[in-house]
């Protein structure tokens, strides 16, 4: 694990673009899987604090080679990312009187500062759990970190951690709404759940659709305090499972039996007309599950399971 930031007494003054900035050493932010991005409200609102109270808190720095070996040492953000934004955005607000950024210099490799900029940001409790899901796989796969001491260092708990890491595995789209608070971590562990991408993104299909819209009584002139909007995520997946508690077959793999059953309507025999009628019941959303099992098994998904004696099953009816 790395070792601790040393801070040294040696402070410096700077313009932004004298001080080298690489967006990949704050993955304190995610942002559509790419890079981390401040919302412009974030960064306006510390612009407006340098203008009227200066920069109240250094950045810190570390010293880096040149590009070239006749280059001058040069200074690198280690952290303090969200002020070096503030104050280009002060610069160019202010043409005519930049600011420099205030400055200490710390020894500390790129992986220490890294970690050093965690620390700061979700010590402000500054991180989604997006943010924190993305910033610690790069821990894993950069620094060679495991879970454990990931839970350690930060006092998480592991089943914490573990959660997060389940946010990795659900479409980018996915994610985002998580970023954004629409989806909580709920919401994801569900999407997780399933197998496939397209599982995954025919539940999110699902769950917008179950999102419930404003009544006509919310639309008076009265105003009403706003409850957060429900994702719909847990009832897509209340649908989506049979009886039995298995998942339902995807709409496509029904959506294939319509011909087949346009086909049974029309033929001769009669028990294929009914098992076709109900099909199309099914398909039209009602009497869900309750021949679910014979879909499994014209496909070849599940085996037909032997009989239940009679005194067995009956014995089991009044258990339950």
């Amino acid at each position: 694990m790395s070792g601790e930031i040393i801070r040294s007494k040696e402070f410096i003054e700077a313009y932004p673009e004298d001080i080298l900035c690489d967006t990949k050493d704050n993955f304190s932010r995610w942002h559509k899987g790419k890079k981390h991005k401040y919302s412009p409200e974030e960064i306006n609102s510390m612009v407006a604090t340098f203008e009227l109270e200066g920069q109240l808190q250094p950045i810190g720095v570390r010293k880096v080679p040149g590009e070239n070996i006749d280059d001058e040492q040069r200074y690198k953000v280690a952290y303090g990312f969200r002020r070096y934004e503030a104050a280009e955005a002060y610069n160019k607000k202010h043409p005519k009187e930049p600011m420099k950024l205030k400055c200490q210099v710390v020894d500390a490799t790129e992986k220490e500062a890294y970690v050093k900029n965690l620390d700061e940001n979700i010590r402000r409790n500054d991180m989604t759990p997006m943010d924190l899901a993305h910033a610690f796989e790069r821990l894993r796969t950069d620094l060679e970190w495991k879970d454990v001491e990931i839970a350690e260092h930060w006092d998480f708990s592991p089943a914490y951690i573990t959660k997060l890491k389940a946010l990795l595995k659900i479409p980018v789209e996915a994610q985002e709404k998580v970023a954004s608070g629409e989806y909580s971590m709920e919401d994801a562990e569900i999407i997780a759940k399933k197998p496939t991408e397209e599982e995954q993104r025919e539940l999110m299909r699902k769950a917008d659709e179950t999102i419930p819209t404003p009544s006509d009584e919310d639309s008076g002139d009265e105003e009403k305090p706003k409850k957060k909007k429900k994702s719909g995520v847990k009832q897509a997946a209340r649908e989506t499972q049979t009886d039995d508690g298995k998942p339902a077959l995807a709409p496509m793999k029904l959506a294939e039996f319509k011909q087949v059953l346009t086909d049974w309507t029309e033929g001769d025999s009669e028990g294929l007309k009914n098992l076709a009628a109900n099909l199309q019941k099914i398909l039209e959303g009602r009497k869900q599950g309750l021949y679910e099992k014979k879909i499994r098994i014209l496909l070849g998904e599940e085996e037909e399971a032997e009989a239940t004696p009679k005194k067995g099953r009956k014995r089991e009816l009044a258990e339950v």
